[in-house]
């Protein structure tokens, strides 16, 4: 009687082993940006906002919404009027947002424009030439491109705007790859840098954003 009750509790935790180890379902972000709210609600707080094309841990659906796992491990909810089951292929400004992260570190000199060596509207003006898209080569150029998008607003790929004299005539830019974040040649002593716009000196000196794609 013992060996055959041992055996019976070793199949239950074989299946729970199967059980655990099953595939995970994943969603994938199919706009521009999403915002990942605390509840399933609109009026809810906001956790992150990210791009077109990000895949999704889904650990349940309920009522119109997916309670998801980010690749950060944080947790949330989105809306399923945002999302599709198949991946999604990422969007210009997506995938111009993931090319710029790959030149942090590399040098600042002005009047350069890569690959080795930036200055800040070199930068974008490279990263963007690679995805098909001609930007002017001066920052203040650049600030008349495309449309103009709010701060509010901001999805990964879009140019956002500084004056670095406080008189809010355009002489620097970057580019948002999101979270409140985005990607400059900055100095030559910090070289391609990502920093975030809520710091206060770039809360300061922000002038706009514009979406060239």
């Amino acid at each position: 009687m013992k060996k055959k009750k041992f055996s019976f509790l070793i199949g239950i935790i074989c299946i729970l082993t199967l059980t655990v180890n099953a595939a995970a379902e994943y969603v994938y972000v199919n706009c521009d940006a999403l915002n990942v709210r605390v509840s399933p609600n609109t009026s809810c707080g906001v956790v992150s906002t990210l791009p077109g094309g990000t895949g999704l841990e889904v650990i349940y659906a309920d009522n119109g919404w997916y309670n998801i796992r980010m690749a950060n491990g944080v947790t949330g909810f989105v809306s399923a009027n945002y999302v599709s089951t198949a991946p999604v292929a990422a969007s210009v400004g997506v995938q111009a947002a993931q090319t710029v992260q790959k030149y942090i570190g590399h040098s600042y000199s002005y009047g350069a424009s890569g690959p080795n060596s930036f200055d800040c509207s070199g930068l974008t003006s490279y990263v963007y030439r690679q995805h098909g898209v001609s930007l002017p080569r001066s920052s203040g150029s650049q600030g008349s491109s495309g449309v103009y998008v709010a701060k509010t607003n901001l999805a990964a790929g879009d140019l956002v705007f500084f004056s670095n004299r406080g008189d809010r005539k355009i002489n620097h830019v970057g580019i948002y790859v999101g979270d409140n974040k985005f990607v400059h040649a900055a100095t030559s002593r910090r070289g391609v840098v990502m920093d975030n716009l809520t710091s206060s000196y770039y809360v300061n000196h922000y002038v706009t954003a514009r979406r060239v794609v």
